[in-house]
């Protein structure tokens, strides 16, 4: 697989019509060691046609531009974006990503906020719907069970 990827990469860039700059190009795999072989091996086989054609500038330019390549993970792609376009979404420029346990932490904390926030959301709700929340009030430790053994929350249900 990364053998075919690095050749689909090296046609782009070295493509004699319209070649892409190895810093141009957007290559995202699924760990961190896979990116870092990737980039190692687009340098690789840059490397090599340089070593075909020594004089050729455009090569010299990409193996110098491979190094900035984003060939990345989503996370880190995703972490680069925010950290570098954080004032055009109002993000503040300190923010950080919460580690496993952090996130354990705020997922329990969620839950057991979970009749409360239930309760301000159906003070709004019909006769119909508070005898719903009745019912999961006095299920909810039976759901919020099932809600911790999943791996990722939804947080779309709630909004201020």
């Amino acid at each position: 697989k990364t053998a075919v990827l690095v050749e689909r990469i090296m046609q782009i860039v070295c493509d004699e019509l319209h070649p892409v700059d190895a810093d141009r190009l957007l290559v995202v795999t699924f760990t961190k060691a896979a990116a870092a072989e990737m980039k190692e091996r687009v340098g690789a086989a840059i490397r090599k046609r340089l070593e075909e054609q020594p004089n050729n500038g455009y090569l010299q330019k990409q193996e110098t531009l491979v190094s900035h390549a984003q060939i990345t993970t989503i996370d880190s792609f995703c972490s680069y974006i925010l950290r570098n376009h954080f004032g055009e979404i109002d993000l503040d420029p300190a923010f950080r990503v919460a580690d496993e346990g952090e996130l354990k932490l705020l997922k329990k904390d969620l839950l057991n906020m979970l009749p409360e926030l239930m309760s301000l959301y159906l003070q709004k709700l019909s006769l119909v719907n508070r005898l719903a929340y009745y019912m999961l009030k006095h299920y909810h430790r039976h759901l919020k069970f099932h809600l911790l053994n999943l791996e990722l929350l939804p947080f779309s249900w709630y909004e201020d």
